[in-house]
C-alpha cells in the first residue's frame, strides 16, 4: 500500500544555494545590460530612422532595376515591332529577313537602354 505520508522538500546544500544565488546574479546583470542598452539608442536620434533610410535606399536601386528591365524588354518589343511593320510597308524596297531584323531591334534595345541609364543616372544626381 502506498504511503499517505507526506515527504518534507529536501534541504538545499550549500553549494546549490549558490549555483541558485549566483544564477539570479547573472539574470539580474543581463536585464540590466539590456536597459541599458535600450536607453542608449533611445538617446540616439535617428538610429532607427537611419536603418529605415538605408533600406528605402535600398528598394528604390532595386525598384529602378526592375524599372529597367521591363524598360529594356519593353523597348525591344517595340523596336521589333516597328523593324517588322516597317519591312513589311516597304517590301518591294527593302528585303530583310528575320535574323537581320532581330539583330538590328537588339541593336535599338542596347541603345535605347543605355540613353535610359544615362537618364536616371542624371536623376538621381539632382536628387
Amino acid at each position: 500500500m502506498p504511503s499517505t505520508e507526506k515527504k518534507s522538500p529536501r534541504k538545499q546544500t550549500k553549494y546549490e544555494r549558490d549555483q541558485a544565488k549566483k544564477l539570479e546574479r547573472q539574470l539580474k546583470a543581463e536585464a540590466e545590460r539590456r536597459s541599458q542598452r535600450e536607453r542608449e539608442l533611445q538617446r540616439q536620434p535617428g538610429f532607427i530612422s537611419n536603418i529605415m533610410s538605408k533600406v528605402n535606399v535600398d528598394l528604390d536601386i532595386i525598384k529602378d532595376v526592375a524599372v529597367w528591365l521591363v524598360f529594356t524588354g519593353a523597348s525591344f518589343l517595340y523596336w521589333m515591332f516597328l523593324l517588322l511593320m516597317l519591312s513589311l510597308f516597304l517590301l518591294n524596297t527593302w528585303s530583310v529577313k528575320f535574323t537581320q531584323i532581330v539583330h538590328y531591334s537588339i541593336a535599338l534595345m542596347v541603345a535605347t537602354s543605355v540613353f535610359y541609364l544615362i537618364r536616371m543616372v542624371r536623376k538621381h544626381r539632382k536628387a
